[in-house]
């Protein structure tokens, strides 16, 4: 099965279940293997208004989120970002970033960067589709 292919079919049956737009499957390359870094799955939760990646091997309901909230229609405020203390510094939040500037691009909206690790995301990833979204920064 294409990647594309692949991705369409989770981000239907994401929409299927809770509100829950887009998911989408990474797999992550973790120094020493780590087996538990090796897929995480971004969902797009737009009822609370947050990317989540959901963290079983923490506790059941452990979660690495990045909080938006959406000041006019076609803006989103990337305000908050968090990762438990546990599993920081693994790329976690990088995915979190990853997929929500994917989702500014994919549906042609703007964005501002009110997180101090966003805006490090962009510095470090200054990309011409990112850049032209931005509002405030």
């Amino acid at each position: 099965m294409s990647c594309l292919r692949y991705s369409k079919l989770l981000t239907n049956l994401a929409r299927s279940s809770q509100g829950v737009s887009i998911a989408r499957t990474y797999t992550m390359q973790s120094e020493g293997g780590d087996p538990r870094n090796s897929n995480m799955v971004v969902k797009h939760n737009k009822p609370h208004q947050q990317f989540e990646i959901s963290l079983p091997e923490l506790s059941r309901d452990a979660m690495a989120l990045l909080q938006y909230t959406e000041p006019v229609s076609g803006v989103l405020d990337l305000w908050h970002t968090e990762v438990p203390d546990a599993l920081q510094r693994r790329g976690i939040a990088k995915l979190l970033a990853k997929e929500a500037f994917t989702y500014v691009v994919e549906t042609d909206i703007k964005m501002i960067l009110s997180c101090t690790y966003l805006q490090k995301y962009y510095n470090d990833n200054p990309l011409p589709e990112y850049t032209q979204r931005i509002i405030k920064h």
